[in-house]
């Protein structure tokens, strides 16, 4: 509704969240714990004012395997936060795009976003810290940890989407 203009003072922020491939479990966890910390975390009945970690994606899987109006609303009208080279990547990676938002789809930065575009810009003493972090764990623990948390959070998905279906058919 954002990126349309057209929010309700009950939206909450839809994100889509691209990782490095092979970090997508850890990712998962680590943003939103962090969400949860500060109480930014969509979840249950809290929706108004906040964010909803819609989807994940690695770098490796920017191509959006499902090509349908729907995916196209959602997908075309995306308003890069941080990573515009992520961004630019998944356009090109999508230009099925075209065929239903054409008007939206002509360069990197779609028309409609070209006046509003506002990047976060990262900060360099903790873009260096989360380098150095990223050399020792890559070495030592991260693959590890990326198939406990893999293997944790699984389990928790295929839980609620059971304890969902339930639900659905006592209805």
């Amino acid at each position: 509704s954002l990126s349309l203009n057209n929010t309700k003072k009950e939206s909450d922020l839809d994100l889509l969240i691209s990782s490095r491939s092979g970090r997508i479990w850890t990712v998962r966890i680590l943003l939103s714990g962090f969400l949860q910390l500060i109480g930014q975390r969509r979840h249950n009945q809290k929706i108004k004012d906040k964010i909803c970690l819609n989807q994940y994606l690695t770098a490796a899987s920017l191509k959006m395997p499902l090509k349908n109006l729907s995916n196209a609303h959602s997908y075309g009208r995306l308003i890069p936060i941080l990573g515009l080279s992520q961004y630019r990547e998944f356009l090109k990676n999508n230009q099925w795009l075209k065929n239903y938002l054409p008007l939206y789809m002509r360069e990197a930065n779609p028309p409609a976003y070209q006046n509003n575009l506002r990047i976060i810009k990262q900060n360099k003493f903790l873009r260096f810290i989360a380098r150095v972090l990223e050399f020792f764990l890559d070495k030592t623990i991260a693959p590890f940890l990326e198939k406990k948390l893999g293997q944790w959070q699984k389990k928790r998905i295929i839980k609620k989407i059971k304890r969902e279906a339930v639900a659905f058919s006592l209805k």
